[in-house]
């Protein structure tokens, strides 16, 4: 405890500290004990001592708590002058005939100094001003008071929570947890608490819920791609949430799982939503989400069609929090059907006129390669005056010109295929405005990009237009300033409308 007399000597400063005796021995075993276990206080920095007025006492007990430490780190700064003069006296007293002076001593601190001082906004402040002796006093006094917190914590504990912190904080593994493995059953994982807090922010894709993504979360999990966000508790508080960008590159897309992972990736879902369910109507909803899809008869063979219609679903519950209705449901499970039918058949009719197409085109060439190559085509030199021909009627300018006629009329009768997201139903000129950026049907991005009218690949050059309509017969002006490449995507060996794309296959 710091002395608070304020007193000094005969020459304004008091003595230094002098030791404390040692407290009286006690044969009480328990009170030894409880000494032994308890750190002994601090001694008094100063030992109170009086050889002046008492009017100067009062002026020095008057003084701010910033000048009494000021004063005393000056008093602390010639007291170790003197110190080194007085020990280099000792050791060479040749050199050094003149040993140094007494000590002065500090100015003594009052009680309220002292509580002043334990403040850390105040210690803080004042660092600057005090004196060595005053920082190792706080630095004793803080370790004593924390070390009483740690046994007072201590005592409070049971020998159960000791071993719960044990076990915590080693994150000791228990065979007790362990269960059986059955072969006919999928395996029961225990998801990490950041896809919850993940959740919680945004969209986690129902394809990271099949056993193989679950597998990968958890075994890399410390590696897993992750971005700071803003917590939406109110608190201000940052925290950590997988990148879904990122990991979808890894685990897959939304709209990527076939029949049999949508099966796996559902059930995993509802028992996702179990946990994170504060009710039992908000299990029921998931519950008559899956079983809403799964009650069709055709419901594996409709899967890529009813697939866009689940997911818009599961999207509105969560985004608007919408209750489940099945009129809702129906609607969007037809509309996804319909579209889905629509799509596959014109896909089936551009298949076949290609197919008719091409034979038609064999098949004129042939009578036009038959036809110059006849034994009587030597007749036509005698025709009267101004009779065509035969093949000339057929193809006026030779048969190159017949076959692109024929391809031409064929190409009037398909529906329309945009030659940048290889949707149906409109031109390159005629897409909307709104679907840019572009995705594909399947939900992936569209490989070229649409800039004024014109297709650019992602290496910034343009993308020849009329080769992706008419194939690489058909000659260009531009030579080689475009790309002759797919435009959906960049296959050199075929052009976008051939029924060798694969986003067209």
């Amino acid at each position: 405890m710091v002395d608070t007399s304020g007193d000094v000597n005969s020459n304004g400063m008091p003595p230094p500290p002098q030791p404390e005796p040692a407290p009286p021995s006690t044969s009480d075993d328990t009170t030894n004990e409880a000494r032994n276990n308890v750190p002994e206080p601090m001694p008094p920095l100063w030992t109170h001592r009086t050889h002046i007025s008492e009017h100067v006492c009062n002026i020095l007990r008057a003084l701010l708590l910033s000048l009494k430490l000021s004063h005393n780190k000056k008093i602390e700064a010639k007291n170790l002058a003197r110190v080194d003069k007085d020990t280099n006296h000792q050791i060479d007293p040749t050199n050094f005939p003149d040993p140094g002076s007494p000590q002065a001593s500090v100015i003594s601190l009052m009680e309220e100094d002292e509580a002043n001082l334990r403040n850390p906004l105040i210690a803080h402040k004042l660092f600057d001003l005090m004196p060595q002796y005053i920082i190792s006093w706080l630095a004793a006094e803080d370790a004593r008071t924390k070390e009483l917190k740690r046994k007072h914590d201590e005592s409070l504990k049971d020998p159960v929570s000791v071993v719960e912190d044990r076990v915590a904080k080693r994150r000791c593994m228990q065979g007790a947890q362990l269960t059986l493995c059955d072969p006919l059953a999928p395996a029961s994982l225990t998801l990490p608490q950041i896809m919850f807090d993940t959740k919680n922010l945004v969209a986690i894709p129902l394809s990271f819920f099949t056993q193989k993504n679950l597998c990968y979360i958890i075994d890399e999990l410390a590696s897993l791609p992750t971005k700071k966000v803003n917590s939406c508790s109110g608190d201000s508080k940052a925290m950590y949430i997988l990148d879904i960008e990122k990991l979808s590159a890894k685990l897959g897309g939304e709209l990527s799982m076939d029949f049999g992972s949508y099966l796996q990736a559902a059930d995993e879902y509802f028992k996702f939503q179990l946990q994170r369910s504060a009710d039992k109507e908000w299990g029921d909803i998931w519950s008559a989400h899956f079983r809403f899809f799964d009650a069709h008869s055709d419901t594996a063979e409709l899967f890529p069609a009813w697939m866009h219609a689940e997911h818009k679903m599961c999207h509105d519950t969560q985004t608007y929090h919408q209750r489940y209705l099945i009129s809702d449901y129906e609607a969007a499970y037809n509309h996804s059907v319909i579209e889905h039918k629509q799509h596959t058949s014109a896909q089936a009719n551009i298949s076949k006129l290609n197919v008719e197409m091409a034979q038609m085109c064999e098949h004129m060439a042939r009578m036009s390669k038959s036809a110059n190559s006849s034994p009587f085509s030597g007749f036509n030199s005698r025709r009267p005056a101004g009779a065509p021909s035969s093949s000339s009627a057929l193809f006026p300018n030779g048969s190159k010109i017949g076959i692109t006629t024929i391809q031409h009329l064929f190409m009037s009768l398909i529906p329309p295929i945009c030659l940048f997201c290889a949707e149906i139903g409109h031109t390159l000129a005629g897409h909307p405005r709104e679907k840019i950026p572009a995705k594909f049907p399947d939900g992936k991005n569209a490989w070229a990009r649409l800039t004024n009218g014109r297709l650019i690949s992602p290496d910034n050059r343009e993308i020849c237009i009329g080769f992706n309509l008419r194939g690489a017969n058909t000659p260009c002006r531009h030579g080689a300033t475009h790309l002759h490449i797919c435009s959906l995507c960049g296959s050199k060996s075929h052009h976008a409308l051939s029924s060798a794309c694969r986003l067209r296959a």
